[in-house]
């Protein structure tokens, strides 16, 4: 799994990215912005040289094999909402991957969500950043999805999440999610689960 994430200041949303670590690649941004190579990093140093820093959200976690569309997606829908979006690119890092892809069940399912969360706002977009924000605020991701942890004799140790897991132990946050997709039996020298009462 990896992050499509966001960049806002007061105007909106300016920014749409994808990391598997969007904290670190955070800071990437706003140290790289001093070269004001680009109209992001140009944005950031302005932020920045009004003791200001851009807002980071997450957008969305997708399957590492869909991320191209997801990018181009989200990029191309914020921009039809009048976002002043200033990505340099479509995304997708110029992936041929947005138009006729062939998309999972999953993947699927995902965009019916997103069109009955925002689509029948998108020509106010006063109350769509309402409901992008209260989205953000609901977002599980935003402090990192709750996880259970585990003993492999399947005796209960404590409720945590990935991100804080994967610090305190070095398992890697791909490993976790299988593991309580069921994809994986264990994730280092642990079970992991999403919700506490499922059968192990």
């Amino acid at each position: 799994m990896t992050y499509i994430y966001t960049l806002s200041d007061k105007t909106g949303v300016r920014y749409i990215g994808k990391s598997n670590d969007p904290l670190t690649r955070f800071k990437v941004h706003l140290k790289e912005s001093k070269y004001k190579r680009t109209r992001k990093e140009k944005w950031i140093f302005s932020l920045l040289n009004n003791n200001e820093k851009p807002i980071l959200e997450i957008l969305d976690e997708v399957e590492e094999c869909d991320w191209e569309f997801f990018e181009r997606f989200w990029i191309s829908q914020f921009k039809s909402w009048n976002f002043l979006i200033i990505n340099g690119t479509d995304g997708g890092e110029g992936s041929n991957g947005f138009e006729g892809k062939v998309h999972s069940k999953e993947t699927k399912l995902k965009l019916k969500k997103i069109s009955d969360t925002y689509f029948s706002v998108k020509n106010n977009r006063d109350e769509l950043s309402s409901k992008i924000k209260l989205a953000f605020e609901k977002n599980p991701y935003l402090n990192s999805k709750k996880v259970y942890q585990y003993d492999l004799d399947n005796n209960f140790i404590k409720e945590t999440t990935i991100n804080q897991a994967n610090k305190e132990l070095n398992i890697p946050k791909s490993n976790i999610t299988e593991c309580c997709k069921g994809r994986r039996n264990r994730a280092g020298k642990y079970i992991w689960k999403y919700n506490k009462n499922d059968e192990l």
